[in-house]
């Protein structure tokens, strides 16, 4: 599907969106059952959607409910919200942000790294409540102590954010595993 939107591109069927380098950026990115579409304008992403994502339908008999799938208008569209008539694609809010592959794409790179970052610490909150039942030795409450702070500081590690976006959460990036101790 990716190799026919490049084609397309290349065809100049639709117009992709340029990098500031001038280069067009890759029209489409792929993993599993998470794909991204990357077009100039609604009209232009409309070409993808009913050429190539239409054909690769009727390939594999799957369908696109397109009414499930998230724009996300940027620069002179950055004011689409909700259904679009012509591709069927709803447009997120303004403040609302789209994951893809896990991680957050917004307009506002501050408010969606913190909700990123409070729901991890939300997870971590709720392994430490479970784990607080048990009557755990130290040695026990540090072991478990330390393997929920190292998951949540791996899940972070591996989560890019734009520079001078940084989230500064004590508990999930500063904090040493000690503080989980009292609440273990």
């Amino acid at each position: 599907m990716a190799a026919h939107a490049r084609r397309r591109a290349q065809q100049q069927a639709f117009q992709p969106i340029r990098l500031p380098s001038g280069d067009p950026a890759p029209v489409m990115h792929q993993h599993a059952d998470d794909t991204s579409i990357h077009a100039q304008s609604p009209s232009d992403a409309q070409v993808i959607l009913d050429t190539t994502v239409d054909l690769h339908c009727a390939a594999t008999g799957s369908k696109l409910q397109r009414s499930k799938s998230q724009g996300f208008g940027l620069g002179s569209f950055s004011h689409l919200e909700g259904p679009d008539a012509a591709t069927g694609v709803t447009f997120v809010a303004q403040d609302a942000s789209v994951k893809h592959l896990g991680v957050p794409l917004s307009r506002q790179p501050e408010a969606a790294a913190t909700a990123l970052y409070s729901a991890i610490l939300r997870k971590v909150e709720i392994r430490i409540a479970r784990w607080s039942g048990f009557r755990l030795s130290l040695l026990g409450r540090a072991y478990v102590g330390n393997r929920l702070s190292l998951l949540g500081r791996a899940y972070v590690a591996n989560v890019p954010f734009p520079v001078g976006h940084w989230p500064r959460h004590p508990v999930l990036v500063a904090s040493p595993p000690t503080d989980m101790l009292r609440r273990l």
